[in-house]
């Protein structure tokens, strides 16, 4: 009688285990959604992913913080934009994949960006192998107004599409 219940319980447990997998970590403490990172990050925090993410809303970064992609991909099937920077707050993007291998930042909803801002006086910088993938209809991938700036370095890709008043990069390919 007892091994009939154990059997359901350990099909249970594995199960609920298997859901909740880690995607990010900050320092030696994982989450089991970016969301939830970065709710619980500090100002100057790094986010590091241990796994690919999917979105199905957007995630809001209210702090100054670095997202280390660490060679995983974001999918977000949110409407709205996967990543966006709230008002007076700077965004560090980092792939510090050490097979160097390509992240990629993807919304898979037409008229979306994978990342956006909130607000005047935000940043972005974007640094390494990062592709942004957007089904948007004008190609757009970012939309950056006249009081926000986003800096793009040692990235690989030559097929950004920035909506922009101002853009700084410092590319591989120019």
């Amino acid at each position: 009688m007892k091994k009939i219940f154990l059997i359901p319980l350990m099909a249970l447990l594995c199960t609920v285990m298997a859901w909740g997998a880690d995607v990010a970590k900050i320092g030696d403490t994982y989450y089991t959604t970016l969301a939830n990172a970065v709710k619980a990050a500090s100002d100057g925090d790094e986010i590091k992913l241990v796994s690919d993410v999917s979105l199905i809303s957007t995630v809001t970064f209210n702090k100054n913080l670095t997202l280390d992609l660490n060679g995983y991909n974001i999918t977000s099937s949110a409407y709205g934009a996967a990543i966006k920077v709230a008002e007076s707050k700077a965004l560090v993007i980092n792939n510090s994949s050490e097979e160097e291998k390509q992240s990629e930042i993807k919304s898979t909803r037409d008229s979306y960006y994978p990342i956006n801002f909130g607000g005047a006086n935000s940043t972005v910088t974007i640094n390494g192998n990062i592709v942004l993938t957007s089904l948007n209809t004008s190609g757009t991938q970012i939309f950056v107004g006249s009081n926000e700036d986003i800096t793009i370095n040692n990235n690989t890709s030559d097929d950004f599409k920035i909506m922009s008043y101002k853009i700084f990069t410092n590319n591989k390919n120019g």
